[in-house]
């Protein structure tokens, strides 16, 4: 029984990740749609495309991420990939951020912690998964 919770549990974040994922990619989308309006008005945009290119990697990390999250709930043995992409996405988040604190509004906390919670529980529920289906 707590194996098939483990699962359900990596399931469910696995499908936020790709929901996450998708945000991400709208998201680049206003972003790379502001480098054009601000390329009219000649402002150097070149820490935007260093932003955009961030946020697009963000979204790919998250929808590969989810990806073999689903993946991961039917063969086991794809759990550690999981990991991995979870701390992936993990380090483009404390890039974005540190990205923010020194080209834009500054360091937030509050944003970190908030953007930790998705990728942390992501990877809590691979090492759940993984522990319990080498016990049994």
């Amino acid at each position: 029984m707590e194996h098939k919770s483990s699962t359900t549990f990596l399931k469910v974040m696995s499908i936020l990740m790709i929901i996450g994922g998708c945000f991400e990619v709208v998201a680049a989308l206003f972003s790379l749609g502001t480098i054009g309006i601000l390329a009219i008005a000649d402002v150097n945009s070149g820490i935007l495309y260093f932003s955009s290119a961030l946020i697009i990697a963000a979204a790919v990390v998250y929808l590969v991420a989810g990806i073999v999250g689903m993946k991961a709930c039917k063969v086991q043995k794809n759990i550690k990939k999981c990991l991995v992409w979870g701390i992936i996405s993990i380090i483009l988040l404390l890039l974005g951020n540190v990205v923010n604190g020194v080209w834009g509004s500054g360091f937030q906390v509050q944003n970190l912690l908030i953007g930790l919670i998705l990728p942390g529980l992501y990877i809590f529920s691979a090492i759940r998964l993984q522990r319990n289906s080498s016990i049994e």
